[in-house]
C-alpha cells in the first residue's frame, strides 16, 4: 500500500523562493524552468547531490543507531519506511543530529 504525502519544500537561496523538493531535483539550484544553460544546471545539481550525500552520511547512522531504520532511502514498503518509535528514542536522535550539526560548524 503506497502512502500519500505532500511534497517537501525547500529554499532555493539562489533564487530567494521556496520550491518543492522534486522541482529542486529536477533543475538545480542554479536553474530556472526552461534556462537554456545546461552547464550551469549540471554543476549546480552535481553540487546539490553531493550536499546530500553528505549530510546521509552523518543521518542514516543516527537513523540507525536510535530510531531502528537500516537505511534513509524510500523502499515503498510500509514494514521498511514506517516505524513505532518511542519519544525518548527521537529525542536521542535529535540530540545526536544537533551535536552533529555543532561539529560541523565548528570545522574551519
Amino acid at each position: 500500500m503506497k502512502t500519500s504525502y505532500q511534497q517537501p519544500i525547500v529554499t532555493d537561496h539562489d533564487a530567494g523562493r521556496e520550491i518543492a523538493l522534486a522541482d529542486y531535483n529536477r533543475h538545480g539550484k542554479c536553474r530556472e524552468p526552461g534556462a537554456a544553460d545546461d552547464t550551469t544546471w549540471a554543476a549546480g545539481y552535481r553540487e546539490m547531490a553531493a550536499e546530500i550525500k553528505a549530510l546521509n552520511a552523518v543521518l542514516e547512522p543516527i537513523a540507525r543507531q536510535h530510531l531502528g531504520f537500516v537505511t534513509l532511502t524510500t523502499r515503498n514498503s510500509d514494514a521498511d519506511d514506517f516505524r513505532d518509535v518511542a519519544v525518548w528514542s527521537v529525542r536521542d536522535a535529535l540530540a545526536a543530529a544537533y551535536a552533529a550539526g555543532q561539529k560541523a560548524a565548528s570545522r574551519p
